[in-house]
C-alpha cells in the first residue's frame, strides 16, 4: 500500500481557507497514484491540524493541545469532514482512516477531558462529525455517490439508495432544488439550534430524535452551517 496523511492547515487556518482544501483532495489522490502502478492508495489520517509541529524546539511540541483545533467538535468541523469523504468517494478511494477515537482530535469526548478550558467539550460528549460516520455506517457503501446538486464552496453531500446526508458551510440560508427521488421525503436537520440537545440525546445513542424534520417538497429551505438528513419516502 502506499500511505499518506494529509489536513488542511499547513498554510492558512480561515475557514474560507479550510473549505477550500476539499477541492485540493483528489489532487493528492492523483498524484499519490501516479507514484505506483500497483500499489493501492490509502489515506491515513486524516486530521484538522498538523499531528506535530516539525520546526518547534520547546515546550510546544509536548503541549498536549498541539495539533488541536476547536472546530473539531463544530458543526464546521462535521461539514469539511463529509466534503473531504464526498471527494474521496468520487476518486474511488477505498480506504482512509480520520482523526482519532476519542478526546480532543477524536469523534467524542473523553470520560476524564484534558484541557477543558482550553477544549470546553463535556465528558462524553459526541461532535457533530461523529454524525458523518453514524450515517455512512447505516448506508450501503459501495452506492454511495455525490450529490450534483451540492457544491464544496457552500454545501457538499452523499447519496446512496436510502437517502442523502448535506451540509453547508454558509453562515445564510438557502434555498436549494432536490432530485425528484427526495420529494415527500423526510429532512431531519442539526444546527446551532438542537446542536446541545442532540449532545445529549446521542450520549444514549439517540441519533435522530432531536433532529427538527421536515417534509421535503420539490425545494428545501437549508439554515446555514447544518448537516442535514434526507430519507427517501418509500411508500
Amino acid at each position: 500500500h502506499l500511505v499518506y496523511s494529509i489536513n488542511p492547515q499547513v498554510h492558512a487556518s480561515d475557514y474560507h481557507s479550510l473549505v477550500e482544501t476539499i477541492e485540493a483532495v483528489p489532487a493528492t489522490i492523483e498524484t499519490a497514484r501516479s507514484f505506483t502502478d500497483k500499489a493501492e492508495v490509502h489515506i491515513s489520517p486524516v486530521t484538522f491540524k498538523m499531528r506535530w509541529n516539525p520546526n518547534a524546539t520547546g515546550e510546544e511540541a509536548r503541549e498536549v493541545t498541539t495539533g488541536v483545533d476547536l472546530r473539531q467538535m463544530s458543526l464546521f468541523g462535521a461539514g469539511w469532514t463529509l466534503g473531504c469523504i464526498q471527494q474521496m468517494v468520487t476518486e474511488g478511494l477505498s480506504h482512509v482512516t480520520f482523526f482519532e477515537s476519542v478526546g480532543m482530535k477524536g469523534v467524542i469526548q473523553s470520560d476524564e477531558p484534558l484541557a477543558s478550558d482550553f477544549f470546553p467539550a463535556e465528558p462524553n460528549t459526541w461532535y457533530p462529525l461523529a454524525l458523518v460516520f453514524w450515517w455512512l455506517n447505516t448506508q450501503s457503501g459501495d452506492q454511495l455517490r455525490p450529490l450534483s446538486e451540492s457544491s464544496s464552496h457552500e454545501m457538499t453531500g452523499l447519496a446512496d439508495e436510502q437517502g442523502a446526508l448535506l451540509a453547508s458551510f454558509s453562515d445564510q440560508s438557502r434555498s436549494v432544488a432536490l432530485p425528484s427521488e427526495f420529494v415527500g421525503g423526510t429532512a431531519y436537520v442539526l444546527n446551532i439550534n438542537n446542536l446541545e440537545e442532540w449532545r445529549r440525546c446521542a450520549r444514549v445513542e439517540n441519533w435522530l430524535d432531536p433532529l427538527a424534520d421536515i417534509k421535503v417538497g420539490e425545494t428545501l429551505d437549508i439554515p446555514g452551517n447544518a448537516l442535514i438528513i434526507l430519507k427517501k419516502n418509500r411508500r
